[in-house]
């Protein structure tokens, strides 16, 4: 686990990229400027990948390395993103260094349903949950 000192971003976004891209784009614009005084330059780092990658032979080797650097993983959730393998398995490694408790779920399409009865998601019920968050949460997000 990532101390504090060693982090670079306060938050990692995990999205589908067309269908989630533009709002990928103003919450990380949102944060980045929430609570700031005008002549602050920004008060939280958050790493989109369109936006904060550079030019690399490996990108998932990439995006590792911006994972274990962030603070928070959050995960723009729609059915496009339930179904990105790219965003699973962002969630996957994640919870390898983190915990569950690091993870925020915004919701831009579709539904998150929670079954307090099985302590998990209503996998039913729901059309924006990715595999990797199934059993993550050991009460409601």
């Amino acid at each position: 686990m990532a101390d504090r000192r060693t982090e670079q971003y306060d938050a990692y976004l995990a999205y589908a990229h067309g269908p989630d891209g533009v709002i990928a784009a103003v919450v990380a614009r949102g944060l980045e400027i929430f609570a700031k005084a005008w002549y602050q330059a920004r008060i939280l780092r958050v790493f989109r990948d369109t936006t904060a990658l550079a030019v690399t032979p490996s990108l998932w080797s990439a995006l590792e390395q911006a994972l274990l650097s962030s603070r928070y993983l959050i995960v723009l959730l729609s059915p496009a993103g339930a179904a990105s393998a790219w965003v699973n398995r962002e969630i996957e490694f994640f919870l390898q260094n983190r915990t569950a408790a690091q993870i925020l779920l915004v919701v831009t399409d579709g539904d998150l349903i929670w079954d307090g009865q099985a302590g998990d998601f209503d996998l039913e019920h729901s059309s924006a949950v990715p595999p990797a968050l199934r059993g993550a949460f050991t009460s409601e997000p």
